[in-house]
């Protein structure tokens, strides 16, 4: 991508020097300064408008639509008979955002820059056509960022979650590679151009395929990207495990090796490297150097170790963060508390089926929403039920845990232990309910891209005859468990009985050991829990 620049403009009030396009011309709104190409100047902005922008005007049409929305930021789509934008509409939720803009340009204005510089590096990324500013005397409020959409490109995390796994397996491995390579380019790319991007995961890197099926990556979203008069190893390392992070059980140890050598290759920036990449220009090509030779696969080698161990080290650690955080409040869980009750679900169910079911429990297991029962025993109760109510309807898991009621230990002519330390809240904690940890312990492995079956919400009695804790569970459809689907085939053929039965051993054994690779391990797992989709995929 090529951007034009002119000489450099100095202007206080906008943060210091800034590049600007010959091709840009300033308007003036109001309060709000822009700097916009000259050829879509009419087409964006209305000067008639506070902030120089129709936007009430876009969105009752339906040419803008809302992407996402907070009160720092909000991020809209724009289909105009121009092309396809993005704005950034950057907002000042409090005082210390104002602080910001007051010792350091506005977000706005540091995206702007860091696009430059990203696009001078070689790395492909959005083009930006306009950038405003709203002045409050001296001070910056509002800014606001104009880029062109890049047709056809989508986020790189939902190309391999959602597009990659249905290819054919000998495509689906050319764009494995592909992709591993192209991603160790652009980050190779980035830190020797001495850049740092604090905001580097697979959400904000694009892909596309192109009419000869070859991947190409773009690098957006890039307020966080910063320059280093060079960065430190551990900053490289930092950059390279937030990316990782996402690939941690998706890549297996060839592809990340893969991404390392060409990251390695675009950062040291050696002749053989750029061969490597294809990028020789000279009339008479000169053949690489092996990469096997002594002293260079040696340093390659013990810098690969070193990313590895850093990366693992720090993906456990973000691993153990998250799990923290969702055992509190966030936006994607609602908690319910009731006299007696506690109840905790996903925010998709919606509240009113949450508190129908913290109120009555009991009503999962009536014989009008009982499908089959799977156990029924003084140890606990499990049944397929249909939950109905909004976006919760459909068939799922359901498991009723009564409460473990132990007599406490003392010596006889003694004081119950117990007695002595009720006083002391602290040291008496509530003992967790086996519905609370089967909830945090299957949230933990979906995080972890471990199939289980994802828990919709838990209910926990506190008191009262009923106590004990109850689970819902999200069940895949015409999943079958395990025992069921080998005695189902054991009289098929053998031919077909064996063929099926390797396609399961295989796949069990990735979930185990996925499950063992993640630190987790169950002590009681036999056939009758382990459920088998349609793609012979174990749950």
């Amino acid at each position: 991508m090529e951007l034009e620049t002119a000489p450099l403009v100095h202007s206080p009030l906008a943060g210091g020097p800034h590049r600007v396009s010959r091709a840009f011309v300033r308007v003036h709104s109001g309060r709000t300064r822009w700097l916009v190409e000259a050829d879509l100047g009419g087409d964006l902005l209305d000067v008639e408008s506070p902030s120089g922008l129709p936007l009430e005007d876009w969105l009752a049409s339906g040419a803008a639509e809302v992407v996402k929305s907070g009160p720092h930021r909000a991020v809209y789509r724009l289909s105009l008979p121009a092309g396809e934008f993005y704005l950034k509409h950057y907002r000042i939720p409090g005082p210390r955002a104002a602080l910001q803009n007051v010792i350091r340009p506005c977000k706005a204005m540091l995206e702007w820059t860091a696009i430059r510089r990203v696009a001078e590096c070689g790395i492909p990324t959005t083009r930006p056509v306009a950038v405003g500013r709203t002045f409050a005397g001296w001070r910056i409020g509002d800014n606001y960022l104009v880029t062109r959409s890049i047709a056809g490109a989508e986020p790189l995390q939902d190309f391999v979650l959602h597009a990659l796994p249905v290819l054919a397996a000998a495509r689906q491995a050319r764009l494995r590679q592909e992709i591993a390579t192209g991603l160790g380019r652009l980050a190779g790319r980035l830190h020797r151009g001495r850049l740092v991007h604090d905001d580097f995961h697979a959400g904000n890197v694009l892909v596309r395929l192109d009419d000869d099926d070859r991947v190409r990556l773009w690098l957006i979203d890039l307020h966080a990207v910063s320059r280093r008069w060079w960065p430190a190893p551990r900053e490289q390392r930092a950059n390279l495990a937030s990316l990782g992070h996402f690939f941690t059980a998706l890549a297996g140890r060839t592809d990340r090796l893969r991404f390392y050598r060409a990251y390695w290759l675009e950062r040291e920036g050696t002749t053989w490297g750029r061969l490597a990449a294809g990028e020789d220009d000279s009339p008479t090509p000169r053949p690489a150097r092996p990469f096997r030779a002594g002293p260079l696969r040696a340093r390659f080698a013990r810098a690969a170790r070193e990313v590895e161990t850093f990366c693992r080290r720090a993906s456990d650690q973000a691993f153990h963060r998250d799990d923290r955080k969702w055992r509190r409040r966030n936006r994607r869980v609602r908690i319910l508390n009731a006299p007696g009750r506690h109840a905790r679900g996903l925010a998709e169910l919606g509240e009113d089926v949450l508190r129908k079911v913290c109120d009555r429990p009991d009503d999962v297991f009536r014989a009008a929403c009982v499908r089959h029962w799977i156990r029924r025993d003084p140890a606990g109760r499990v049944a397929m039920v249909t939950l109905e109510g909004g976006r919760a309807s459909g068939t799922c898991r359901a498991a009723w845990w009564p409460a473990r009621r132990e007599a406490p230990r003392s010596l006889p002519g003694s004081v119950p232990l117990t007695r002595l330390i009720r006083p002391v809240r602290w040291l008496s904690s509530p003992r967790t309910s086996t519905a609370r940890r089967a909830w945090e312990t299957g949230h933990a492995l979906l995080r972890r891209r471990i199939p289980v079956a994802k828990p919709l919400l838990f209910v926990e009695t506190l008191d009262g005859e009923g106590a004990g804790s109850l689970l819902l569970v999200e069940v895949p459809r015409d999943a079958v468990p395990l025992d069921t689907v080998l005695r189902r085939h054991a009289a098929v053929g053998e031919r077909h009985g064996d063929s099926l039965l390797r396609a399961i051993q295989g796949n069990l054994a990735d979930l185990v050991r996925g499950l063992h690779a993640a630190g987790f391990e169950h002590g009681g797992l036999a056939a009758s829990q382990i459920l088998i989709a349609a793609d012979r995929q174990p749950v």
